[in-house]
This record gives structure tokens, sequence and C-alpha cells, in this order.
């Protein structure tokens, strides 16, 4: 008897990994600034001293990502979902708690950890193990939420933040958070369909009988996957622009107005070119799809270079917006392409570690650049450089896929 392999219970199950990317990447990274202006205050400390806070929370997931496959090869997922969420509720409400800024990097790192345990490295695996036809849009969907929620928390808890206080906001992160993975926890499926008498997405017993029979080899010191890493922290070090952009703006003579609306340009394009770059690749493969990208923020570089007029830099920021289809959907799937999903979670957790270890400081590097030659033109020149060194290495790893 074929197993079937399409059924309301993929995308069921794609609903769930939705509120797992709004959990644990959405509410957990995206919200963070948020709270930066009304805690500092409270607390009678520097803003940047309590923006330190996200930094240690970065670097904690980071750090966690090294070891989650181990914790996957070890622990049930939903095991693993319950405990993640657990640690990034209760780190919400012991922020809500705190009266120094001590408490908060405590709380940060709890919360890095629990994140790391239940964010895209094992989103993605679900996914993997869910879906062969459409992967890249069920994953760009998915991880599109991570965006979304951030665009919509980020008003919401602004607004509880003025209404209530910052304490009372933290208490409803703390809560949504929980909410937001409930599905996960709750609906009932395991990693592998098969043992729901289901096969992946459009694919076929002759289909999975080939994949377990083959093997792609894989260590972490060889020189294809040192090249990939490398072109992920790059890519990753682009996203840390976006938070200077409202700088930008006041650097060209534009107003501070405009500057906060690129920022919600650059978001709306974070969530549509999620979607975007999963469509493509599902037609055209993953690399072309991320070539696709990679040109898109090309020219957004160049509009920010030479054109500084409202309206151009507004469309610039929204188009900026397609660096975060690259590092969250592009990076999965092409580390899925280069090295099989049978080491799919091995290899992505030292991706995970290499960006989120860039990406902690990125945004500082950007503003150093900046204070240093009282411009943001290098800043565009380190970006497109970034593009330049990534588009060989990606002409390089796929001359070497094909052979």
């Amino acid at each position: 008897m074929t197993l079937p392999n399409k059924s309301l219970k993929h995308w069921i199950v794609l609903i769930c990994c939705c509120g797992l990317a709004a959990s644990s990447v959405g509410s957990v990274v995206n919200t963070v600034g948020v709270y930066y202006t009304s805690v500092s205050e409270s607390l009678g400390v520097l803003r940047g001293t309590f923006a330190l806070h996200a930094t240690f929370l970065t670097l904690a997931i980071a750090f966690v990502s090294l070891v989650a496959p181990k914790l996957m090869d070890k622990f049930n997922f939903k095991m693993l979902i319950i405990v993640g969420t657990a640690l990034v509720t209760l780190s919400s409400l012991l922020m809500a708690m705190s009266n120094s800024v001590w408490m908060f990097y405590i709380a940060a790192i709890i919360k890095g950890a629990g994140a790391a345990i239940y964010n895209i490295l094992l989103i993605t695996t679900i996914l993997n193990h869910w879906f062969k036809e459409k992967i890249g849009l069920a994953t760009s969907i998915t991880l599109s939420f991570s965006g979304v929620a951030g665009a919509v928390l980020s008003p919401l808890l602004t607004n509880i933040i003025e209404a209530s206080g910052w304490r009372t906001a933290y208490i409803a992160l703390g809560i949504i958070s929980l909410v937001l993975s409930l599905p996960a926890i709750l609906f009932p499926f395991h990693l592998d369909p098969k043992e729901d008498g289901l096969l992946p997405y459009g694919s076929t017993e002759d289909a999975q009988a080939k994949k377990s029979a083959s093997t792609t080899s894989f260590a972490w010191l060889q020189t294809n996957f040192i090249l990939f890493l490398i072109a992920a922290v790059l890519f990753t070090a682009i996203t840390g622009l976006p938070s200077h952009l409202p700088g930008y703006a006041q650097s060209i003579g534009i107003s501070a107005s405009t500057g906060a609306l690129m920022l919600s340009a650059t978001m709306i394009g974070n969530i549509s070119s999620k979607l975007l770059i999963g469509a493509l690749a599902d037609k055209m493969g993953a690399i072309k799809s991320v070539y696709v990208m990679m040109i898109v923020i090309a020219a957004s570089v160049f509009l920010f270079m030479f054109i500084h007029v409202e309206s151009i830099v507004l469309i610039a920021s929204f188009i900026f917006g397609s660096c975060y289809s690259i590092t969250a959907v592009g990076i999965s799937l092409m580390t899925k392409l280069f090295f099989g999903e049978e080491n799919y979670v091995k290899a992505y957790s030292i991706v995970s570690f290499g960006t989120n270890f860039g990406a902690a400081f990125a945004m500082s590097a950007f503003g150093y650049v900046y204070d240093f030659t009282q411009s943001y033109y290098l800043d565009f020149i380190l970006i497109l450089a970034f593009l330049a060194i990534n588009l060989l290495i990606l002409f390089q790893l796929k001359r070497k896929a094909i052979r």
C-alpha cells in the first residue's frame, strides 16, 4: 500500500512551524529594540549598556546552536520545543522583574539558549522531513513569520509600554511566546511523517528509497564547507546595516521620520522577499534564487549611494530587505543542497553559530566605520565587496556540486 504524499496534515505541520518561527525568532530577536529607551531610562543606565544584553542574547544563540544537533539526537523534538519555549517565556518574566542591568544580561543568556533549542535549525529539520516538493515555498512561508511577528509585536509592545510600562510589556511578550509555540506542542505529529502514515509532501516510495541509500561526505574542515561558512557569515553581516538607516537618512539631510519609515520598509521587504525566494527556489533552484536576491541587494546599495531623494531611499530600503531572505531561507536551502539532507543538522549548526556570532558584532562594526569616516559610503562599499566575494564562492561551490 502506497502512503499518501499530500494531505492537510502536511500544511498543519507547516502552520505549527510558522508559530515556532514567530516564537523563537520573531518574539526573541525582532522585538529587542522596543525596550531600549524605556528600560535604560528607568534603570538609569546608558542605552548602549542596556543594549549589550542583545549581544549576550545573540552570542547565547550562537554557542547553544553548536550543541543543538546532540540535543536533537538525544531528546524528542517535542520535548526540545517545550523546554526551549519554557526558557524563553520564563526569561521574559525574569526581565519584567529585573531591577538592574546584570539581571537583564542573565535573562538574555537564558532566552538566547532557549531560542537556540527550537529556532531555525529545528524548524527547517522538521520541514525537510515533511516536504520534498515545494520545500522552498514551505521554508520561505515559515521563516517569513519571524518578520511578521516582529512587524506585529513591535507596535503592540510599544503601545503596552506607553499604557502600562515596560514590565507589563515583558510579561505580555512571555505569554505571546508561549502561545505561539502551543500549536507545535499540542498538535500530534512526529518528526518522520512515515510514523504518521504519510510520505513527505510530493515524495514517492522510490524517492525515499534512493534518499536512504544515498550519502554525501561531510567534514567541518573540508574546503567547500569553510567557503560556505565564510559566505554565510558575510551574508549575515550585511543584515547589520538596516539598524543604521535612520542615521544614514539624517547624514544625507533626510528627516528622522523618513528614517523610521525606512526601517519599516526594510521589514516589509524582509517578509515579502522571504516569500519570493522560496517560490524562486522551487522553480530555478536555491543558488539561482540567491543570485537574484544578491542582484537586488546590490541595486539597492547603488540607490543609497547615488540618489538621495526620500521616495528613492524608501524604495531602496524596501528592496534592501532582501538581505534577510538569503540569511533565513537561502542559506538553509543551500546547506541542504551542498551537504545533503543527511548532513543538514550537523552542517547547519556550525553555520548557525557562525552567522549568529557575526550578527552579534555586525551592527556595531557598521557604526564604527561611520564614526571613523563620518560617512556611510564605506559601509556600502563593504557590502558590495561582500556580495562580490560571495558571488565567487557560490560559483566555486556550484562548480564542485555539479561534478
